[in-house]
């Protein structure tokens, strides 16, 4: 109860992104991630928003990444007015290697120098020395050694790929979550999680959905679709956040299903149906109402909201004393 947190704590979002919080954002390789880290560097400088989510207040970055040359980063930052962005943003060339001393004491002397309020780590596969667990857990310390050197809680982004993609399996919303690369550590470890992934049937990589799959802090807020050209991210309206064609603007079956993949408490099936779909709350809502067309596929027990495909050949009795009235909450 003594412990004052600091001002401004929740710099980005809906309490998405807050000092002294460790985020991840993943994604496919090539998908752009490099590109929406710089985006998000510089939004904290100019205070536009990132990916929709409102920047609260100026902060800085420092950049930490292993991947791109000087010629690439230059790439990155051409949009921009970097004469503007001097006192904000510090990237690192391409190298990390927080396994040795002499590394980590530059970076103490940078962080302490420049003392950021942002640290992006991009990308994780270059801090971790191979894929077993003891090699994360060592990873995450040395990470959680670097908020030692500042003077401010820090906030910590990492950047991480994602798993190769099935085509038997399409998550969304939450199960984006286990699609990280190493979700089970990695996963937990973060208090908010992105993915950004490929819209586009071709090769082509120019449309992104953009989901929050975990935000320990606050509401997800449901996913939305992004145009990725010359190194920017610009809002595309006319694309449903979520599967459907433009021709079934509403709530599916199919959506609906897979908010209520595991069963849950009401308030929760609303809030998942809302990522789901990429739907308002009230739309949610009103799909647990009786006169929704969808409430049919409803069952409650003790409770706990599930799905049930009352369309199928094994459909139960409407009148079973097993399948119990769905509008409790």
């Amino acid at each position: 109860m003594a412990y004052e947190p600091p001002e401004n704590v929740n710099l980005v979002g809906e309490s998405h992104l807050q000092r002294g919080g460790t985020a991840i954002l993943g994604g496919a390789a090539g998908i752009g991630k490099s590109f929406a880290v710089t985006n998000l560097a510089v939004a904290g400088a100019t205070g536009e928003e990132w990916f929709g989510l409102k920047v609260h207040e100026q902060f800085k970055t420092l950049m930490i990444q292993g991947e791109n040359s000087l010629s690439r980063l230059k790439e990155e930052f051409a949009p921009y007015d970097t004469a503007l962005l001097d006192d904000w943003i510090r990237v690192s060339e391409s190298y990390i290697n927080f396994s040795s001393s002499g590394y980590m004491e530059s970076v103490r002397k940078e962080i302490k120098s420049f003392d950021p309020d942002c640290i992006i780590l991009d990308p994780w596969n270059h801090i971790i020395t191979d894929e077993k667990l003891d090699s994360y857990t060592k990873a995450i310390k040395q990470i959680e050694t670097l908020r030692k050197f500042g003077s401010k809680e820090l906030l910590i982004l990492i950047v991480a790929h994602t798993r190769k993609p099935n085509s038997d399996n399409k998550p969304s919303g939450r199960d984006l979550l286990h699609e990280i690369s190493g979700s089970h550590k990695l996963g937990s470890y973060a208090r908010a999680v992105f993915v950004m992934e490929c819209m586009n049937d071709d090769n082509e990589k120019s449309l992104i959905r953009f989901t929050c799959c975990k935000n320990n802090n606050g509401a997800l807020g449901a996913p939305t679709v992004w145009n990725f050209d010359n190194g920017r991210f610009t809002k595309e309206s006319d694309v449903p956040a979520v599967g459907s064609s433009k021709k079934r603007k509403g709530i599916t079956k199919e959506q609906l299903k897979q908010a209520l993949a595991t069963p849950v408490k009401k308030k929760i099936a609303v809030k998942s149906l809302e990522v789901t779909s990429g739907q308002s709350n009230s739309s949610c809502y009103k799909v647990f109402q009786e006169d929704s067309p969808l409430f049919k596929y409803l069952v409650n027990d003790n409770g706990l909201l599930g799905f049930k495909d009352c369309d199928g050949p094994d459909q139960t009795d409407s009148n079973s004393n097993s399948t119990k009235s769905p509008g409790g909450g």
